[in-house]
């Protein structure tokens, strides 16, 4: 008989909020910042913790005041021009992402939590500013929609769950605190790197990076791709000429999918990506290509989240919404669908 070890904080079978009051009890008693200094300020990014002290010092002075500290965040709406957040639920927001979220994203949305090390990909470093699955176009920032949705359904086969069964006020709030979290971390970056190659003072870095960010989330529904036409019948003609294009150079799929689908990309091709993920390029984990047959899609499951795949790609994946016909792009999500089920269509 196997014997059962008892279970406690440091076990994550214990649940997420268990395994953080276990990192905060490590935290207060004096193997790192306690609760409290933790909450006075948000530490610097890499970007900002390079340029010298008596800039890193007036760039945090020049962010607090528009994003608070982590005791009490907020968000200048009046600069930022973020639709949709209802600063009134900000520290809600705050207290529900560190007690769901933190765990994987870490205490600061960076990706870097207790569990972070342990599953692949990794988590989203929020403070970037990128979000890998939206329905926008490729450089748009994601609709408050889209953010909401991955939370509700989580992302399939990643670490991220579904947090559905909470109540959707909670949930609401989260999104609050993530896009804060978003905006200031790529304001932050922007500005530190304003400071460091153009020597501009503190005060205009931050303002001028808020006026590029603060619109990028503004224009974000105005990106959604949207097919025009509604999608053609998964029939057998549509599977075929999918199959086609997959597997043809006007697609070009198999370059990196395989023949079969299977994501068994050329391994020299694989190189140039992990190179690209080492430059900090691509995403927060080694990027490749799915394998189409088990039908896992981590940006979405409906046919419309695969149509937006195709149209605008998703790094280092490029997009074919202007090499293909809109109906072609269908074509190929019925094949795609299809790949799951292809042994039972065999005679």
């Amino acid at each position: 008989m196997t014997p059962t070890l008892p279970k406690g904080p440091w076990d994550l079978r214990s649940g997420p909020c268990v395994a953080g009051a276990f990192l905060l009890a490590l935290l207060a008693a004096g193997c790192g910042p306690s609760p409290e200094e933790l909450d006075r300020r948000y530490p610097p990014g890499k970007e900002a913790a390079a340029l010298a002290a008596d800039k890193q010092a007036a760039l945090a002075a020049e962010l607090e005041k528009t994003f608070g500290t982590p005791a009490a965040p907020k968000l200048d709406l009046a600069d930022a021009k973020v639709p949709g957040v209802d600063l009134t639920r900000l520290a809600h927001g705050r207290d529900r992402f560190r007690h769901h979220c933190s765990h994987c994203h870490g205490w600061f949305g960076r990706g870097d939590g207790p569990t972070a090390e342990w599953v692949n990909p990794r988590p989203r470093n929020l403070w970037r500013g990128k979000f890998k699955f939206k329905s926008t176009e490729l450089a748009a920032k994601p609709t408050r929609e889209d953010l909401l949705r991955i939370v509700n359904l989580g992302a399939h086969g990643t670490a991220m769950p579904s947090f559905a069964l909470y109540p959707a006020g909670e949930l609401e709030a989260i999104v609050d605190y993530v896009i804060h979290l978003a905006v200031r971390g790529e304001v932050e970056l922007l500005a530190a790197d304003d400071i460091r190659k153009e020597g501009k003072d503190p005060a205009t870095a931050v303002k001028d990076s808020l006026e590029i960010v603060g619109p990028r989330w503004e224009r974000a529904p105005g990106k959604v791709v949207t097919p025009a036409a509604a999608r053609p019948p998964l029939d057998a003609a549509s599977i075929a000429r999918g199959k086609a294009l997959f597997q043809g150079e006007k697609g070009g799929c198999v370059k990196c999918h395989g023949k079969e689908g299977r994501g068994d990309a050329d391994p020299e091709q694989v190189k140039v990506w992990d190179k690209q993920q080492e430059e900090g390029l691509l995403w927060e984990s080694p990027s490749r290509p799915a394998d189409l047959t088990v039908g896992m899609y981590r940006g979405g499951q409906r046919p419309v989240d695969l149509f937006r795949r195709i149209t605008e790609g998703i790094l280092p994946m490029p997009g074919f919404g202007s090499s293909l016909s809109e109906s072609e792009r269908w074509d190929l999500v019925n094949f795609v669908k299809s790949l799951p089920y292809e042994e039972e269509r065999k005679p």
